[in-house]
């Protein structure tokens, strides 16, 4: 079956917006203290979106960036270690994509890690012969309440040649 509508579909866009990585409840963090190894710690950031840390209390998480997030630790520890130090890493995305279409697995992927469009084609088994196009693959995102479609062409990146990364979200 097919669905009918009066509005046009958006209209296919070549550029992508490059989004910063939000970190949201479910995501694990490693967090390491180069002058305090013993405060060294992974957390999974819990439904409130707070991380519990050692001296300073609570600390707001979901919502923001990584490199935002290490920023206020290391201004918030400056006054309480001689070196505030702060390394704040992703272990686990609590983030999934779903990857369907001429691909030879289509289904969900698990953000576990930063991941770009080339590397969730090929964790889905690569783009499917004789259907599959390298040159007109779409990438869709949901953007102010809208899913909006972007055309990709990742045909060089299959000859071994150099692309921009596109990073998921």
């Amino acid at each position: 079956g097919a669905c009918t509508t009066s509005a046009p579909p958006p209209p296919i866009q070549t550029v992508v917006p490059q989004l910063p990585q939000t970190l949201v409840p479910g995501d694990v963090l490693r967090l390491s203290f180069p002058g305090a190894f013993e405060m060294d710690q992974t957390q999974r950031i819990p439904t409130d979106g707070k991380l519990a840390l050692p001296m300073i209390g609570e600390v707001r998480a979901a919502g923001r960036s990584l490199a935002s997030l290490q920023s206020e630790l290391v201004g918030r520890y400056k006054p309480l270690l001689q070196n505030s130090a702060v390394i704040v890493s992703m272990q686990t995305a609590a983030n999934a994509v779903y990857v369907n279409g001429a691909v030879n697995r289509p289904g969900k992927i698990g953000l576990d890690r930063s991941m770009t469009l080339f590397e969730a084609l090929m964790e889905a088994g690569g783009i499917s012969r004789p259907f599959g196009d390298a040159k007109n693959v779409f990438l869709t995102r949901i953007e102010k309440g809208e899913h909006r479609s972007y055309l990709v062409d990742v045909s060089p990146a299959l000859k071994g040649k150099t692309i921009t990364a596109i990073y998921l979200k």
